[in-house]
Order: C-alpha cells, then sequence, then structure tokens
C-alpha cells in the first residue's frame, strides 16, 4: 500500500511540475478509423505523426514534419473481386514538411500553415501491409481485394491552412471561440477547397485544440495547466476537383476508379482532455456522401493524443 501511495504522489508531483511549465515542442499521434462508430469499409483507417518545433525559421514562427498513411477499402473486403459501384482499394503514404505563421489582430488570431509534402500511392504506400498485418492481430476479416487498388504513382502536395479565432468569451478559465476555417490542396494526390465554421470552448483551454489533428486553432507556445476540458463543434463544405482515392492516378490508368463527388459536407464534435503536458483529443466525423451511388453516408472518429515536451 505504501509502495502504490509513492507512485500516485511521484506521478502527481510530476504532473504538477509540468503543469505551470512553458512547452516548445508537440508530438502528435493519431488515428482514425470508421470500424469506431460501424463496420470496416470505405475510409478504412488513417494513422497520422506530426512533431512540430516551436521555433522561428524563415518567415514562419513554427515548422515541423507531418507523416501520413490512409487506407480505403470497400464493403465487402472478403471478395477477390473488383466491387463495381463501390470505393476502390487505395493507399496513401505522404511525408510532408510544414512551417507555421501566426497574427494577434483586434479581433481575434489568424493562424497560418503552409504544407509541402511527397509520397506514393499504389503498392509503394504499404497499405495493403499494414492493413493485413492490423487485421490479423485484431482477428478481423482478411481484405483480398487489395490487387485491384488504384495504381502506384509518386506523389506532389501542397497543403494550405488557415483560421481565424474570435473570442465570444475570454476568460482565464473559460473561452468560447467562434473559428472561420478554410483549406486549399492542390497537386497529384488532390485538388480540392474546404470553409468551415467551428465552435470551441471549455475549461482552462489550451491554445491548439482544432479540428484536424495536425492543425488546429494555434501552435504558439503556451502555459499548460494542470487540467483542461474542451469541446468543439463544427461544419464543413468540400469543393472537390480531383481526389486520386476515387477517380484514380493522373498519368497510370487503374483497373477501376469511380466518379467523386463534387461537393461534400460534414458535421464533426469531439472533446480534448488535457492533463499536464498530454492532450487526449476524440473527434467524430459525419460526411455527406463521397461518390456517386454511395448506399451510406461515410463516418468515422479520429483519436490523437499529443504530448508536449
Amino acid at each position: 500500500m505504501k509502495s502504490i501511495t509513492r507512485i500516485l504522489f511521484a506521478t502527481v508531483t510530476a504532473v504538477c511540475l509540468f503543469s505551470n511549465s512553458v512547452f516548445a515542442d508537440t508530438l502528435k499521434i493519431g488515428i482514425e478509423n470508421d470500424v469506431f462508430l460501424h463496420d470496416d469499409s470505405d475510409y478504412s483507417h488513417g494513422t497520422q505523426i506530426v512533431y512540430l518545433r516551436d521555433k522561428p525559421v524563415w518567415v514562419f514562427d513554427a515548422w515541423g514534419i507531418d507523416v501520413l498513411q490512409n487506407m480505403y477499402t470497400p464493403d465487402d473486403i472478403s471478395s477477390t473481386e473488383i466491387s463495381y459501384g463501390d470505393r476502390p482499394y487505395c493507399g496513401l503514404l505522404l511525408a510532408s514538411i510544414f512551417g507555421d505563421y501566426s497574427k494577434w489582430t483586434k479581433h481575434g488570431t489568424l493562424n497560418i500553415r503552409n504544407e509541402f509534402g511527397i509520397g506514393a500511392t499504389g503498392p509503394a504506400s504499404f497499405a495493403q501491409d499494414s492493413q493485413k498485418v492490423v487485421h490479423s492481430i485484431i482477428g478481423s476479416k482478411e481484405p483480398k481485394g487489395w490487387d485491384h487498388q488504384i495504381a502506384q504513382e509518386f506523389i506532389v502536395q501542397y497543403q494550405g491552412y488557415a483560421d481565424y479565432n474570435m473570442p465570444i468569451v475570454d476568460k482565464e478559465w473559460f473561452t468560447f471561440y467562434n473559428i472561420f476555417r478554410t483549406a486549399g490542396f492542390i497537386g497529384t494526390y488532390k485538388d480540392m477547397l474546404t470553409l468551415g465554421l467551428d465552435w470551441k470552448f471549455g475549461l482552462n483551454p489550451k491554445e491548439n485544440m482544432g479540428g484536424n489533428i495536425a492543425f488546429s486553432a494555434s501552435n504558439k507556445r503556451s502555459v499548460k495547466k494542470l487540467f483542461s476540458l474542451n469541446f468543439l463543434v463544427g461544419a464543413e463544405s468540400r469543393f472537390v476537383i480531383w481526389d486520386t482515392s476515387l477517380d484514380g492516378t493522373l498519368f497510370r490508368d487503374s483497373e477501376y476508379t469511380i466518379d467523386s463527388e463534387k461537393l461534400v459536407g460534414e458535421l464533426h464534435g469531439g472533446v480534448t482532455l488535457g492533463i499536464g503536458p498530454v492532450d487526449i483529443n476524440f473527434l467524430a466525423i459525419f460526411r455527406t456522401r463521397e461518390y456517386e451511388g454511395q448506399d451510406d453516408s461515410p463516418d468515422y472518429c479520429r483519436l490523437a493524443v499529443s504530448v508536449d515536451f
């Protein structure tokens, strides 16, 4: 009993020491999966690792590295044949470098991120291998249709994000913010424009809580508190020009593709719990149909853990 008491005391003491510290770097690990809400289909899984270095470089206030792997499957993953009318198999592996810029104004804070990445679709994304390993570990069905996945192609992608945070209530212990967001994607994987509006509110807020695990309200250096609890709800419109995971690669013919919907809507809501230097973020995402003839509206969850140090 004394040993347990000592361990608990040491843990609480360590967290309290962190609670009033200023942190410069952040490591975020996030996963996205549709099985959290229903079954394992359409957008099957995503894994993202982000390292943020809160140190000025060139015109940016901070910079970082982002590694992302996404995998998409049709509804029936047990079939070796093409599921015509359903989403094709597709894998993406993308490594990016980004720079963040923030500007404080009279009415709020403007945050901008510029991100440039290279990667690959097809077998070089290792999505097939990753899914098979994970499914064997958790005892899920083996995906058998990866032979018909979107063709392999080298990816060059630019992504630009911006949000403007307007405080409605801005107290030391409680805040309520309107967040206006936009993002643009230009490259060989995805060409798309998004517009969104979020409402963020909570206790002992941390500045960098947002809807996206890679980019959120602010990545400026902030003082961590012992405890924080914040909520986020919002909506987004997507204007899609090209989506390789559906329309196929630009320069190589894929065995099977399907036309993407050009206008996609989204609703999302989530919560972030902060304890000392650790944040745990959960976000549920509900979208309208992403491709022509899709039977069910896609929805999935995003779980992210970030550590400041």
